[in-house]
């Protein structure tokens, strides 16, 4: 590959630094050719994994050929050394296949124009609008479940059946697991919604900016 990997790392985090419309049209060619790169780059790690298969089935059928007796004093070093070269040629893949899907995420996410710029905002922000509502949802479904807790804690005391201090306490640490079991789904789904917001607001934060020095 003619440029590393750090440098398109690099040049992917420079997405932040863009304040215009031109600006976006730069950095997408940028981007454009960066991925065509990894592209070719791809195909050459295909082709070198291709190739120490085809090595390592040659030497496998080769062993499979050997008498059974010689077989013992073989050394299986060579068809290990493949199986690592096959293993760190498939992970610089991934890592490539991983960048190269994140710059065309971007090229696809930045605005090509002042209109399209609007359009996005406002798409955004209706997703926004969505995902307050259910935020809100989640708090409310929090709240009741804690309230429902809290009722049958209240209701321990007008069992006959739990006198005992010790079993009523028992009773007590066993609605408390089933309501850490029962928020935990709840409170996830929250944290991943507040996050998203959190997310979309930065994403229209950074269009505005670009839209102000269109």
């Amino acid at each position: 590959m003619s440029v590393s990997l750090t440098e398109i790392q690099g040049f992917v985090k420079t997405v932040n630094n863009i304040n215009s419309i031109e600006g976006v049209k730069a950095w997408d060619t940028k981007a454009s050719e960066y991925a065509n790169v990894i592209a070719d780059a791809v195909n050459e790690i295909d082709r070198q994994i291709n190739e120490i298969e085809t090595k390592r089935k040659q030497k496998t059928d080769e062993v499979a050929k050997t008498p059974f007796f010689k077989k013992l004093f073989l050394s299986n070093k060579e068809l290990i050394n493949y199986d690592s070269d096959i293993k760190k040629n498939q992970s610089i893949k991934a890592n490539l296949l991983e960048l190269k899907e994140t710059l065309e995420s971007w090229i696809e996410r930045t605005p090509d124009s002042l209109e399209e710029a609007k359009q996005m905002i406002k798409e955004l922000s209706l997703i926004k609008k969505e995902l307050t509502t259910k935020k809100k949802e989640m708090t409310s479904a929090i709240k009741e479940k804690n309230i429902s807790v809290r009722q049958n804690n209240a209701n321990l005391s007008n069992q006959v059946l739990f006198v005992n201090s010790k079993l009523r306490q028992i009773q007590r640490i066993g609605i408390r697991m089933e309501k850490e079991a029962a928020l935990k789904p709840l409170e996830s789904q929250k944290a991943l919604i507040e996050h998203q917001i959190i997310d979309i607001e930065k994403c229209i934060n950074w269009i505005e900016r670009i839209m102000l020095n269109k």
